[in-house]
């Protein structure tokens, strides 16, 4: 990816995905830097068995934001901060849910999403 002259700087916000009766946790990095203006395209990670603190997942989301692009990562039910039990099943809604909920933010383009999934993600 190309790197922009100047310091790069991102914007982090912790969100809580609605999801049945409760929640997925969850983070989104917006770009912050003066060169790009929303609605940004944005990108989902769905993690694999093993997740990451969001903080683990500032340096991807450098990358991302550094071009113009929204990241959103969330936690499955029964990882960390989102409750319930961890299924192929749950897996499924749970993302469903993760992705209805990035396409309504207003800084993001809902016709330019995309995916990143990890190992069971």
């Amino acid at each position: 990816m190309k790197k922009r002259s100047g310091k790069q700087f991102m914007k982090k916000e912790v969100v809580q995905v609605p999801y049945e009766e409760s929640f997925l946790s969850g983070m989104m990095f917006c770009p912050d830097n003066g060169y790009f203006q929303p609605p940004y395209p944005g990108v989902c990670k769905a993690h694999g068995l093993i997740s990451n603190e969001f903080e683990k997942e500032e340096e991807i989301a450098k990358l991302f934001t550094e071009e113009g692009i929204a990241y959103f990562v969330f936690h499955f039910s029964g990882f960390f901060n989102s409750p319930g039990e961890c299924s192929l099943q749950n897996a499924l809604t749970n993302l469903d849910a993760a992705i209805s909920y990035l396409i309504t933010r207003q800084e993001i383009n809902p016709m330019n999403v995309g995916l990143y999934g990890v190992s069971f993600g």
